[in-house]
């Protein structure tokens, strides 16, 4: 499998169903896992690093605030600007309320 392919796997949808069937420890090692990769990209001045902090920050919440300890200062900026930028352009669609959406991530590990 390659590094794309592996990336395009962690969609929003995709996390919030590890989410809700993974443990807590397969979650923090998959951030480790971006995180590793994150930084062989930037090291080695490939073009991914971009698409794998995305991967991780459509990690829900929950996810975030498990893992943030083990992130690294400029992982873990790389991954919050993505965030941050996510929900700033969903405050600028007329229906911005996430938890109107059918299959939207309710923030505690379920799907409506």
């Amino acid at each position: 499998m390659t590094l794309i392919s592996e990336v395009s796997l962690y969609s929003p949808a995709a996390w919030v169903r590890i989410y809700a069937k993974q443990s807590k420890e397969d979650i923090v090692a998959r951030i480790g896992r971006l995180q590793d990769a994150y930084h062989l990209c930037k090291d080695g001045s490939m073009p991914f690093d971009e698409d794998i902090a995305q991967a991780a920050a459509n990690c829900p919440g929950a996810v975030y605030l498990d893992t943030v300890h083990i992130m690294e200062s400029d992982f873990m900026a790389a991954v919050s600007k993505r965030m941050i930028a996510s929900l700033s352009r969903d405050l600028r669609e007329p229906t911005a309320d996430p938890y109107s959406r059918p299959g939207q991530y309710r923030g505690d590990g379920r799907q409506d």
